[in-house]
């Protein structure tokens, strides 16, 4: 599966070159990130009601949706990872059900923590250069980000005294 999105990502890397007139460009972004979105919609789906196998007790999963979120910053750039993800987060509360303790769940649960995937367009120049440890450092940072998003919605869940007790 790891080299399947290699290979694709390489396609892309070469198909990028090519393109110098800018509508086409936009149709081919426009393209690229509505297939970067329904892959994290599916792959989403699939971690949750087919393949139950990495669910958390008190919520989340392990899935290879960071993996598509990750692509799409570095591909697409700042302004398309963050339509990608913006996207992504408010599908995946449907998904969910909408289920949140309060308001500030919501937010830094779904709202940030996927628009953290931003942050991979750092590395899109040294992805460009084919440089192998720049998709393993995008991955590692919007894991780290998205950890720190989620760390704080449970202790601020937690201080405000909604959860327990």
């Amino acid at each position: 599966m790891f080299l399947v999105l290699l290979w694709l990502s390489s396609f892309f890397i070469v198909r990028r070159k090519n393109m110098r007139n800018s509508k086409k460009r936009n149709i081919y972004q426009i393209t690229l990130s509505s297939l970067f979105l329904s892959l994290s919609v599916i792959f989403a789906a699939i971690s949750k009601y087919v393949v139950p196998l990495f669910h958390m007790p008190n919520g989340g999963s392990i899935s290879l949706v960071m993996m598509f979120l990750t692509l799409a910053s570095l591909i697409l750039g700042p302004f398309y990872g963050l339509f990608v993800s913006l996207s992504f987060s408010l599908i995946n509360l449907t998904i969910d059900g909408g289920f949140s303790y309060n308001w500030m769940s919501i937010i830094l649960d779904y709202l940030v923590a996927f628009s953290c995937s931003v942050v991979c367009s750092i590395y899109r120049k040294q992805y460009f250069e084919k440089k192998p440890q720049a998709l393993i450092y995008a991955l590692l940072s919007f894991a780290v980000l998205r950890f720190i998003c989620h760390f704080f919605s449970g202790v601020l869940i937690e201080w405000n005294g909604d959860v327990g007790s």
